[in-house]
């Protein structure tokens, strides 16, 4: 199945019966077929514009351009998906609307050269719960002016950094496991705050600035990089209430 594009609030929803969509690209035009394109745009008729994918495989065989590609919507919301194989990104949100939402839960996205979750809007809110970003260029990149919530995730064996944000970018990491990636966690003037989360047997943990709430693990890593700083003062705990 070629690309398949959509331009209005939809649901698709494949429980019980294997689906996928298979955009690979010609041989003589690699990284040219994107999965899922999203692009609904400002409609008086379509006032909610929210899209919602779940229990889908979307497989660029090594030779996809994106699985998913986000311009427009207000709400995108993936469950249970399988993205990988592109010479891309995995997800990529390029939306430049301000208020806009993308929720990921219980998502795979695996060996994609580029970025697995590519967020590269403008003012978006994101939240991620038990994703794994594994063996990708990036696990996550998150562009300036855009904040997120992750939780109970794995960001895995990426080539370049498990998870990085711009200058602007606000991220929250609570509960999961970042490990075996080049970079662990690398802040680029993003501010990062980490609770309940292991950061092990990474070549360097932590790149930049960190926040930590006194309840991580930094482990193993074969340098251990910049040190968090504490929220808050030591008792009874750092920053928690």
């Amino acid at each position: 199945m070629a690309t398949v594009t959509i331009t209005k609030s939809m649901t698709i929803d494949c429980h019980d019966v294997f689906a996928s969509i298979l955009n690979a690209s010609p041989p003589d035009q690699p990284g040219t077929t994107t999965g899922v394109i999203i692009n609904v745009g400002p409609d008086a008729k379509d006032p909610w514009r929210t899209v919602r994918l779940r229990n889908i495989d979307i497989s660029g065989s090594g030779s996809g351009n994106t699985g998913i590609s986000i311009l427009a919507a207000t709400a995108v919301i993936l469950e249970e998906l399988e993205v990988g194989g592109n010479v891309k990104q995995g997800i990529s949100d390029a939306r430049t609307e301000d208020g806009t939402m993308l929720s990921a839960k219980n998502t795979t996205v695996a060996n994609n050269a580029g970025v697995g979750f590519n967020i590269a809007a403008q003012n978006n809110s994101i939240v991620l719960d038990n994703v794994h970003s594994i063996k990708n260029g990036y696990g996550m990149s998150l562009g300036k002016t855009n904040t997120a919530t992750v939780n109970r995730s794995v960001f895995s064996s990426n080539k370049s950094a498990g998870i990085e944000t711009e200058p602007g970018a606000q991220l929250m990491l609570d509960a999961s496991v970042v490990s075996y990636n080049s970079i662990g966690i690398s802040s680029n003037g993003g501010p990062i705050a980490l609770a309940n989360t292991d950061v092990a047997f990474n070549g360097t943990g932590i790149n930049g600035a960190t926040t930590s709430f006194g309840n991580n693990r930094i482990f193993g890593n074969t340098a251990a990089g910049m040190a968090p700083g504490f929220a808050g003062a030591s008792s009874p705990a750092f920053g928690q209430q």
